[in-house]
Order: C-alpha cells, then structure tokens, then sequence
C-alpha cells in the first residue's frame, strides 16, 4: 500500500475520524462470498475457485471514470488473462439494478457483483468513509446518486483494492491504495497471474 500522510487522506477525501482500512495481507485466506450480479444470477467465490484462479476487483461504481476505465482495460486484456486461466469478478456498492450501467459502459464480459449489505469490502478491509465535502462534491459533479443507487451506506465507500486469490483460497497477490485514482497495471496482474500459474506446474 503507498504511504499516505494526514494531507494525502484529506486530499482523497477520506474521513480520518473513522477507521481506515488497509486491506488483507498476501498468503491469508481469502473470505468466501456469495453475491448476485446485474442479471440477479448469484455469483460465489467458492465456485469460481474451484475453476479456476481468480482477480478479485473492488469498483466504486458506475460514477467513477477511474473505475470504468480500469475495467474496459482488464476486459480488453482478457485474451492475455485468460491465457493464464485466471477468471475476474468485479465487486460494487451499487444495487443489482444499477450494475448494467457499469457493464455496458466497460463492455465486461465478467461478472460484477454488488456488495448488498457491504459484508465483502468489509470482510476484505477495504471499506472508508467519504468527508461530507467529498461526498456532496461526486454527488453534485460526478453525479453518483449514492442515497439512490447503493445497497447499503452511502457514506463509504470501498478502496479500490485488487487481488489475486488462488484456488486454493489463499491471497497470491493485493494491490491496495488509498488514492482511488490509482490500480495496478494490467501487465502486472497478468504477471503475477503467470507466476500462481508456473507454482502450479
């Protein structure tokens, strides 16, 4: 996780009076989910593992260009992921109802799962509350409607965190930041992807 300081976190429009996250360690064991999609099909983390490695990606929602961008990358690199027989499900605050927004506008073939009760990004610790200047701010100028379109608080939201998650269950890989503008490189997920594929052998 990059070092953030006090100015960082304000900057980010983080509230510092709560708890901050910082996300679950590599080599742990990851927390098993199940959670509907778009099309209200129940996506499990169980499941998925016993198929294949999975990139496990929280999104802040459909609002945030940084998140639609970061999605329509990974879904245009699918052909190299999958060489690598890793699978992606994307994780959001947004209502079931609100989630084909964000495939459309990415265009993902992969599943993207809302967080109902906010248990995932909670059981993960990646999961911060918005200053109320922040928060007014994506509402007015981004546009993000929280009170309407989230399935749970509207005042926090997940950190952008990804990870790698054996199907052994076990954690292989995070990337965990707390600037929300930020994300792993996709070359990176599909190298480290490629190294939990090469232990495998």
């Amino acid at each position: 996780m990059t070092t953030a300081t006090g100015q960082d976190l304000k900057r980010f429009g983080i509230d510092t009076t709560a708890k901050l996250p910082s996300g679950l360690p590599e080599n742990m064991y990851a927390p098993l989910f199940d959670a509907p999609d778009a099309d209200g099909n129940v996506v499990g983390l169980r499941d998925r593992l016993q198929q294949s490695t999975v990139i496990l990606v929280f999104v802040q929602g459909n609002w945030s260009r940084h998140c639609r961008s970061f999605l329509k990358n990974l879904q245009d690199s699918l052909t190299f992921i999958g060489l690598e027989a890793a699978q992606i499900i994307a994780v959001s605050p947004e209502k079931p109802e609100f989630l084909h927004r964000l495939k459309s506008k990415t265009g993902a073939t992969f599943p993207i799962v809302s967080d109902q009760d906010g248990s995932i990004r909670i059981n993960y610790d990646a999961n911060y509350r918005m200053t109320k200047a922040r928060k007014r701010r994506h509402n007015v100028f981004g546009r993000a409607k929280f009170e309407r379109v989230f399935a749970t608080d509207p005042d926090y939201l997940p950190t952008p965190a990804v990870y790698i998650i054996a199907p052994s269950a076990r954690i292989a890989y995070r990337y965990f930041n707390l600037d929300r503008r930020q994300r792993p490189s996709v070359s990176a997920l599909i190298g480290a992807s490629k190294n939990l594929a090469n232990e495998r052998k």
